[in-house]
């Protein structure tokens, strides 16, 4: 069966739409500066043809996602004034989504890089995909409508998901299983209702991407990034690029093992890293030493207090943490470690022994360690790497041509 895009159903209809979107976006680009540009001067920016940049200039303005200005009278005109285009702030965005097991969060993002608006939706314990495809579409509105955006026709939608996802050559995931299946329906959902292309990837990962984009680790190529939660995931972002790996499970920090005659992991190993360090572990272990604390929260309220057993379940957390970070900066030479998470406002009993292992235990041959600092856009990070994961034109958004804008 054609694509839904391809009404002539021989594939020339979807890579027309490929090509044209491929050429608005290259106009977007050239206009992400003050003041915009002439009609010539984009031509001369982008190399499109006058005909061709006609229709294209058209089909923006008529999107919303382009503004025409007046700008400067045209000499020997008798006060005819030129046009000018600029990019519409409130019109053409780039979504990203996070969607987790218990919340949801969003994040609007201008043609410039620039953060517009953000929001968050709780979700019910355990919701079937179809009421969390439901949250995210009704908070992508809801947030558009709230800051006085558009959500008619986005550049794209940055999708990102719980666990490893593996993608087709074409951005579809991969795999025939049931979770696999409502995965797919969650983006083929998004996609239709706003009309937009969609990227897909783990949310753990994008977070690395949105932390080196515009959180803790701005402006660095090589970031190694962990958070510390109900589980424990990570992403590493190379040469301003993330790893996705082979089957999309690069940054299974996780599920490292910490000790292999250690408790069995869901994920069908033993003694896996958060098996011990993740925040329900840390839990248990306080229960078993006579301190009831019930999430996250109360956990970090008790480590200031100084509660003895919240004390050691951290900081026993910190040093096994630090000592595999320390493991793999060696591996993968990093700028900076960022640790996210409720823990790591926690300096003196966890970040603070993270950045000491890391310290003690990288080359010294190799100069300075890598800096380990906390992550800086908290919930926020998964949403906004999402948005970076979109393709502008042919080419992936990554830290050094975002920065080039």
């Amino acid at each position: 069966m054609p694509p839904m895009d391809d009404p002539r159903g021989d594939g020339r209809g979807a890579a027309l739409k490929r090509l044209r979107r491929s050429h608005q976006d290259t106009v977007l680009a050239a206009l992400a500066r003050p003041g915009g540009l002439s009609r010539a001067e984009l031509a001369e920016h982008t190399g499109l043809s006058r005909s061709t940049l006609y229709t294209i200039v058209g089909d923006l303005l008529a999107d919303g996602a382009v503004l025409e200005v007046p700008g400067s009278a045209v000499p020997g005109s008798r006060g005819r004034r030129a046009t000018r285009i600029t990019a519409n702030p409130r019109g053409a965005v780039r979504i990203g989504l996070d969607i987790g097991r218990s919340r949801v969060h969003v994040a609007f993002v201008d043609t410039a890089g620039r953060r517009l608006a953000t929001g968050t939706r709780q979700l019910p314990p355990l919701p079937h995909w179809n009421r969390r495809t439901d949250a995210a579409i009704g908070l992508i509105r809801k947030v558009a409508a709230d800051h006085d955006l558009s959500a008619a026709a986005p550049r794209g939608i940055g999708i990102g998901l719980p666990g490893p996802v593996h993608l087709d050559e074409r951005g579809r995931i991969l795999g025939e299983d049931t979770r696999i299946r409502q995965l797919r329906r969650v983006q083929d959902r998004i996609g239709e209702a706003f009309g937009a292309p969609t990227a897909v990837g783990n949310n753990t990962r994008y977070a690395a991407l949105g932390e080196a984009l515009w959180g803790g680790a701005r402006g660095a190529e090589n970031v190694l990034y962990i958070r510390v939660s109900d589980a424990v995931g990570g992403g590493i972002v190379c040469q301003g690029r993330l790893l996705t790996g082979r089957r999309g499970a690069a940054g299974e920090l996780g599920h490292l093992v910490a000790d292999p005659a250690g408790p069995p992991c869901y994920c069908g190993g033993s003694g896996c890293l958060e098996t011990y360090t993740a925040i329900p572990a840390l839990l248990e272990q306080c229960r078993e030493n006579g301190l009831t604390v019930a999430d996250a929260a109360d956990l970090v309220r008790a480590v200031r207090a100084e509660d003895p057993a919240a004390c050691r379940a951290v900081t026993g957390a910190a040093d096994l943490l630090g000592a595999h970070l320390a493991r793999l900066a060696a591996v993968f030479d990093p700028d900076q470690v960022i640790v996210g998470g409720p823990l790591a406002g926690l300096d003196r009993d966890f970040l603070a022994r993270i950045r000491s292992l890391v310290r003690v235990h990288c080359l010294a041959s190799v100069g300075e360690p890598p800096e380990v600092r906390a992550a800086e856009l908290d919930d926020d990070a998964g949403a906004l790497g999402a948005v970076a994961a979109l393709e502008r034109g042919s080419e992936p958004l990554s830290v050094a041509n975002l920065q080039a804008r």
